[in-house]
């Protein structure tokens, strides 16, 4: 690939150029979750339903040409990239930007923590208080791009469909995020398909908990004026055309929206049965 000298050429053209070389496919968010209401004349990107992992960083090759390059590029990526996270367990293979880790942990710590292990090279998450030893026993990766992760501007997590419908520990992840260090962030979509299907799981907290979970994921949401709110699975199956249902979870989250924005729901009156291929 031949890239032109973009530092000789004026600063108008040279960002220009920049954009064109570094400008991030145009994902349709609700094609992820296979709910475009308009597959056929869609003009954005639809995923393959198989798809593992979506990029985290700008072409490395491109990036590494000069400083300029590194510099306006990550920070063009980053503007404008829907950064995709899915909850599963701690272990990727395949892919340049795949982490691919041996925990030492059980099988059923994996499940219960269930978190995209590459969320921590670019997100925060408020985690519970650790004791004194479960705390020396914790590493916290360094975050990878550190100087662009808070200008991420476009952001969905997502449950998996590896993940058992029958295991629901650690469905409230995606509430876990520390929202303060995403100043930017004007798009946001949450997977909480497990909160509506949470009757068929066999091991399902009771009702309370759940709403006390969402309660407080939404409480520690505020600090966000987001452009677009797409909320999937919440008013789904038991809560599927549920209108009084549907009015609390827009007051619950209302305030996480600029004024005038309405938040989308994604919804199916049966969720997938998800189970996963031992």
């Amino acid at each position: 690939m031949t890239v032109p000298q973009v530092a000789s050429l004026p600063a108008e053209l040279s960002l220009q150029i920049i954009q064109d070389l570094f400008a991030p496919e145009q994902l349709c968010i609700p094609a992820i979750f296979d709910q475009c209401p308009n597959q056929w004349n869609c003009d954005l990107y639809h995923p393959c339903a198989l798809r593992k992992y979506y990029p985290l960083k700008p072409d490395s090759y491109l990036s590494s040409i000069g400083p300029l390059l590194y510099e306006e590029g990550h920070k063009f990526f980053f503007r404008h990239n829907v950064f995709v996270f899915n909850m599963t367990p701690a272990m990727y293979r395949g892919g340049l930007d795949v982490l691919y880790a041996t925990p030492n942990e059980s099988d059923s710590a994996l499940w219960k923590s269930a978190r995209d292990p590459r969320t921590l090279e670019l997100l925060t998450f408020v985690e519970p208080h650790l004791s004194a030893q479960e705390a020396s026993q914790t590493v916290n990766p360094p975050l990878l791009m550190d100087r662009f992760s808070g200008t991420i501007r476009h952001l969905v997590l997502r449950v998996k469909n590896e993940i058992c419908d029958l295991q629901e520990a650690g469905w409230e992840w995606p509430l876990k995020v520390d929202w303060k260090t995403l100043p930017h962030l004007k798009t946001l979509c949450l997977d909480l398909q497990s909160y509506s299907r949470r009757e068929s799981s066999e091991a399902a907290e009771s009702q309370e908990e759940y709403d006390e979970k969402l309660s407080e994921g939404a409480l520690s949401m505020e600090c966000l004026n987001l452009k677009r709110l797409i909320l999937v699975g919440l008013c789904s199956q038991q809560y599927y055309l549920d209108k009084d249902h549907k009015r609390r979870m827009e007051k619950l989250f209302g305030k996480c929206v600029a004024k005038g924005v309405k938040i989308e729901f994604l919804d199916r009156e049966q969720t997938e049965q998800y189970y996963h291929q031992w």
